[in-house]
């Protein structure tokens, strides 16, 4: 359960990280853009080429903004772009494997940046308006966006109790079934065991059995997966 939480925190981090919106402040960098022009100050361990491939195909076509930029400072300067790339690679890497093994989560993820991008587009008309008049149009859209904002940031999270409880209920049969089998369990790895000591050939593959082969072969709680199941 603590291995759970440490990756539930990360999760809850990585996506806090990447839905940031692209905002001038203070504080270290967060999101991806933000991440690429830190980059350019170097101190990032380099992508493999596989690696770059990969975040670059990833960036192609689910952020053509960041994509392009990138693109253009490949043109001008071509060590900063492989700084700014390494920068924004890992975070990249991290979001191409929640893509993949958990694409509900993901949703929530991309949803967030587009009304973090778009949030930051209004205030930035907020900050450069003259018009009274308008003022109010602005601050009316700009409450509108956070509001859908608050409500994906709920909804995500709900989904992440949701996976966690079920990860714990997999786990607890798991558990119950084992103690149910405690003692076949026990005699099974103890034959292993003694055969192992006597170097009787493993099971099923006719090598001999050493204690490592007695570790993976002893039934132990599958790994589950995160994602729900399908209703």
């Amino acid at each position: 359960m603590r291995k759970f939480r440490v990756i539930l925190l990360l999760i809850t981090f990585a996506a806090a990280a990447w839905c940031t919106a692209q905002v001038a402040t203070t504080n270290p960098p967060t999101s991806q853009p933000e991440a690429a022009a830190a980059g350019a100050a170097g101190g990032v361990v380099p992508l493999t080429e596989n690696q770059r491939e990969q975040v670059l195909s990833f960036l192609k076509t689910e952020q053509p903004d960041l994509f392009k930029k990138l693109a253009d400072v490949r043109q001008a300067a071509p060590q900063r772009y492989t700084a700014m790339l390494n920068q924004v690679g890992r975070q990249t890497l991290y979001l191409i494997d929640i893509q993949r093994s958990n694409p509900d989560l993901y949703a929530f993820y991309k949803e967030e940046a587009k009304v973090a991008r778009e949030i930051e587009r209004l205030r930035g008309q907020l900050a450069g308006n003259t018009d009274p008049s308008h003022e109010s149009e602005l601050v009316a859209e700009l409450r509108e966006q956070l509001s859908s904002k608050f409500d994906l940031v709920q909804a995500r999270q709900k989904l992440l109790v949701q996976q966690a409880r079920l990860t714990v209920e997999r786990t607890d049969r798991s558990l119950a079934l084992r103690e149910a089998n405690k003692q076949s369990l026990i005699d099974r790895e103890l034959q292993l065991l003694v055969d192992a000591a006597k170097g009787k050939p493993g099971p099923r593959t006719g090598t001999p059995i050493t204690v490592d082969s007695v570790m993976m072969n002893t039934a132990a709680p599958s790994t589950p997966t995160s994602r729900p199941a399908e209703k």
